[in-house]
């Protein structure tokens, strides 16, 4: 089983970081990439202006618009083909309409959205 995981706590001996693909903690600046704290370098680029804000724990990111986002660059550890976790924390402005916390694919492919 593969992990993705978006600020949160853990220390490398724990398990969790047994087959980690990404680490985002969050704590740019707004406009600024978000760097994959793990030794993958999935680094997150700031599409439309996603702006910094106070988190559950430390920083967190607020994309105020559907435009707005953080998107990975395409790469083999970020397919998976079996069961994976995604753990994050999130707190919606609104629950109107669909609210997406990952999304992978394209407009034109095989698209998996995680909601």
């Amino acid at each position: 089983m593969s992990s993705l995981m978006m600020n949160g706590i853990g220390h490398s001996g724990d398990a969790i970081f047994e087959n980690l693909q990404a680490y985002w903690k969050l704590e740019e600046a707004n406009g600024q990439t978000r760097v994959d704290s793990y030794v993958n370098g999935h680094d997150l680029t700031d599409v439309n202006g996603v702006e910094s804000a106070v988190g559950k724990i430390g920083t967190a990111a607020h994309a105020a618009n559907a435009n707005e986002y953080l998107s990975a660059a395409d790469h083999d550890d970020l397919q998976p083909t079996t069961a994976f976790t995604l753990s994050v924390w999130v707190n919606f402005d609104a629950l109107d309409g669909n609210r997406y916390i990952a999304e992978k694919g394209t407009d034109s492919g095989n698209r998996c959205i995680i909601m």
